[in-house]
């Protein structure tokens, strides 16, 4: 599949008001541009239903099972999430003072946020996590798990009763419960927490996104429709409502700005390298943001706009080091295994 650069641009928009959200927080300034984390639960819906589009066109889908869908994902991400885990309880533990045993026992209580299974409250004995943007990832994997069964055994039924009656039943009691789509924090609170909700209703939303693409407008209007939407519902409406229902207001126009986005391929805008370089490294600018946050705010109480360029700065370099050792070596080693295995069968 040819990515789509417009989407590759805004993943970069989003990932960096996610930074400057956590940024922002410490400094006791509050925008609801977590609703960042909603874009990527979306795209993450389209991509599982646009892969199981593609492996059924190629009658494949039969051995793709759900545990191999999710495995792909892990192998892809999971080696830079332990690291950054280790990277941020090792910061972590410095900046608190902790002594020899609570070293121990903090690692021992978070050994569910090493395998990405916190989302599930799995966490026993700490409200935080040492690197907390990691519950998106958890919980992409495992409602990702959920969906492809749900796909595989009945595709017309999920897309058509069970993902709309989800999206119908969760979004209420998110208003009713929390008055906003909330935060991650009521994930402790067992296996029907607002995380596993979220997850489940973005996702859910971006499988339908993918069975709209036929159905909308896919010239210059439709790349206007998805930049407005995009640009009103993620970065400039977050700005003056935190926390309120008019969350869902945001949501929704995510929801229209990723559908017609993934819709209009033509995006000679944002054809370029710069765009397809920056948007690679994104994944570990998500990891990696978080971890030296703290320090950042012990070094400078005060924040200003250089702080604010010295951050992303930092992060951004940081995160392309980090991309190159895990990311890029091993999908260079990745490709030189499938390289190496396509010789042996011609042999």
């Amino acid at each position: 599949m040819v990515k789509n650069n417009r989407i590759q641009f805004w993943r970069i928009v989003f990932t960096y008001l996610i930074v400057y959200y956590h940024l922002n927080t410490v400094y006791n300034d509050y925008k609801s541009w977590y609703i960042a984390v909603e874009f990527f639960f979306l795209v993450s819906g389209w991509l599982l239903a646009d892969k199981f589009e593609r492996l059924k066109e190629r009658n494949e889908l039969l051995q793709y099972t759900p545990g191999r869908y999710v495995w792909t994902k892990v192998k892809s991400f999971f080696p830079h999430c332990c690291f950054s885990f280790l990277v941020a309880f090792a910061v972590t533990g410095i900046c608190e003072g902790y002594a020899p045993k609570q070293y121990v026992s903090q690692f021992a209580s978070h050994l569910p946020e090493i395998f990405l299974l916190h989302s599930v409250g799995l966490n026993v004995s700490s409200s935080f996590w040492f690197n907390s943007p990691v519950w998106y990832l958890s919980t992409m994997l495992i409602i990702s798990f959920f969906l492809w069964f749900a796909l595989r055994r009945d595709e017309e039924r999920t897309t058509q009763f069970w993902i709309p009656l989800a999206v119908l039943l969760i979004y209420p009691y998110l208003y009713r419960t929390y008055g906003s789509l909330t935060e991650h924090y009521q994930v402790t609170d067992g296996i029907m927490n607002s995380a596993l909700l979220r997850g489940a209703a973005a996702m859910g939303l971006g499988v339908l996104a993918r069975k709209l693409k036929e159905r909308v407008r896919r010239d210059w209007i439709g790349a206007l429709i998805s930049d407005a939407a995009l640009i009103i519902g993620g970065i400039i409406l977050p700005m003056f409502w935190y926390r309120s229902s008019m969350d869902f207001l945001f949501m929704g126009l995510l929801f229209v700005g990723v559908t017609y986005g993934f819709a209009c391929e033509q995006n000679r805008w944002f054809n370029n390298g710069l765009v397809e370089k920056w948007a690679v490294i994104t994944p570990a600018i998500y990891l990696n943001h978080k971890v030296f946050r703290n320090v950042f705010i012990r070094l400078w109480p005060v924040r200003n706009w250089k702080v604010y360029l010295l951050f992303g700065a930092f992060v951004t370099v940081y995160s392309g080091i980090t991309w190159f050792v895990f990311f890029g070596l091993w999908n260079r080693w990745q490709a030189k295994r499938r390289a190496s295995e396509g010789k042996e069968q011609r042999i």
